[in-house]
């Protein structure tokens, strides 16, 4: 068996054709495996707050949170929320909630309508 297999591989086409699929199938692999993972809409409710965030919400049905200085609203996982100071974040269950505060949402903030 291993003299077929060497045998096979001699052929230096067929050997540089298998290496190229399995560099192209492990370059593959390793690019999806280095993509972040987006939480989408529905999952929105399983995300965990940390405890700082909790007592600030005075809620854990918090889903989206603005700036008293500012005028969009993100969801708590966008760069935008991370910047906002603690001291200066308001948190809105949903959507409606935020539009009813006069906010906008961010254009930076993937999935916000």
């Amino acid at each position: 068996m291993f003299k077929l297999i060497k045998t096979f591989l001699s052929d230096d086409t067929t050997y540089y054709a298998l290496l190229l699929l399995v560099l192209c199938v492990g370059s593959f692999g390793l690019g999806r495996v280095s993509v972040p993972v987006e939480i989408s809409t529905e999952s929105a409710a399983s995300v965990v707050l940390t405890n700082e965030a909790v007592s600030t919400a005075e809620t854990v049905d918090v889903e989206l949170v603005a700036s008293v200085n500012g005028t969009k609203y993100h969801y708590l996982w966008c760069p935008g929320a991370k910047q906002m100071s603690e001291a200066n974040k308001i948190y809105f269950a949903n959507v409606t909630e935020a539009r009813a505060a006069g906010y906008e949402p961010a254009k930076n903030c993937a999935g916000l309508e």
